[in-house]
């Protein structure tokens, strides 16, 4: 009888030992998954920080990976700031719902980090000889192709040719000369819903933006290079009252004041500034095209008006386009911000 209790002892020993040694496993593996979530985080929020950078350069490259790491740091894991080594940080291309590691700047469109620690495994190296758990976690995100807006529902009733854009680099200040009824001179119009809209509609277009409506990518625009002298004044009128100033910094040098400029030497410097529409002029030269008809509008540029001449001389509208801002623009399948002239979607985290 006493042997078997001594037995019984034993096994009650062991079997108390192995339980606690499982239950010590446990609480490591335990801590090791709320590390793991703390990882997580972090490369999710590094990923995202990253993403908006890639815009097909190296520069961009550097910027993404720089604020990759930045982000990462300013997130704990295991009571430290998370610490990504060179290789923790991967750009690729995402397509087809994977990741191909790249690092040609002009096509890696994702970004991919990887968090790690390294923990020392305290109860299970006791119980079980386990000396480390080294949780990890991966995230990755993608940059989306940048977008026409959809729409805008405020505009200026001015319409470029897509052409016009086109002769301009990308990245670059398209200046514009607006001038009415001078053959091979003309690149810009006026720009409506309306089919051949008067002089007081004009006027009204300029002073309320909003009151053709919403402008949607496939609309017909109405072009038209008619003098509308009365519309050419109006223009210099809200120059000369306008809130907006031209911007250096955005614009450049702003040009001389034109001689015979209904935009009085006190009042220069003043912008109208807005939505303008782009049309599609199809096959026909840029300086061919007839400005007396319907073209389908194929986008918007963010143009700033500086002067006028309205009597004299050529009858000119002096427009400047930035015709390559990264801003949310338009109010369906842009922004609400009506400022740029391409939508850039936000980063995505898609794994």
């Amino acid at each position: 009888m006493t042997h078997r209790r001594r037995g019984n002892a034993l096994v009650s020993t062991l079997l108390l030992v192995t339980l606690a040694g499982f239950a010590a496993l446990v609480v490591d593996i335990g801590y090791g998954r709320t590390v793991h979530y703390q990882l997580e985080a972090a490369a999710d929020a590094a990923v995202h920080a990253a993403a908006p950078f890639l815009d097909g350069t190296e520069a961009g490259v550097a910027s993404a990976r720089a604020s990759a790491f930045a982000v990462a740091a300013a997130n704990q894991a295991n009571g430290s700031p998370v610490a990504l080594a060179e290789a923790d940080v991967v750009t690729g291309i995402w397509s087809g719902g994977s990741f191909t590691p790249s690092t040609s700047a002009e096509v890696v469109n994702a970004v991919k980090v990887t968090a790690r620690a390294n923990l020392s495994a305290f109860f299970g190296q006791v119980a079980f000889g386990v000396e480390e758990i080294n949780p990890s976690a991966s995230a990755i995100a993608v940059m989306p192709a940048t977008d026409m807006p959809g729409s805008v529902d405020c505009f200026l009733p001015f319409a470029v040719p897509l052409c016009a854009l086109q002769a301009h680099p990308a990245g670059t200040l398209a200046s514009i000369d607006f001038q009415f009824s001078v053959a091979g001179v003309d690149n810009s119009a006026w720009g409506t819903l309306v089919a051949n809209p008067s002089s007081i509609e004009i006027r009204g277009f300029l002073n309320n933006c909003e009151a053709q409506g919403a402008a949607r990518v496939g609309d017909s625009v109405n072009v038209n290079n008619g003098e509308v002298s009365s519309g050419l004044q109006e223009i210099a009128n809200v120059i000369e009252g306008s809130a907006t100033r031209w911007d250096p910094a955005t614009l450049g040098t702003q040009p001389d004041r034109m001689t015979q400029s209904a935009v009085s030497a006190s009042g220069y410097g003043g912008t109208l500034e807005g939505p303008i529409l782009v049309f599609d002029q199809g096959n026909v030269a840029c300086d061919s095209i007839s400005y007396v008809q319907g073209y389908p509008l194929v986008g918007f540029a963010w143009g700033v008006v500086y002067d006028v001449r309205a009597a004299g001389g050529a009858k000119t509208i002096k427009l400047r386009i930035n015709n390559n801002v990264a801003m949310d623009y338009g109010t369906s399948g842009g922004g609400a911000v009506d400022a740029g002239v391409i939508y850039q979607p936000a980063a995505m985290v898609v794994q």
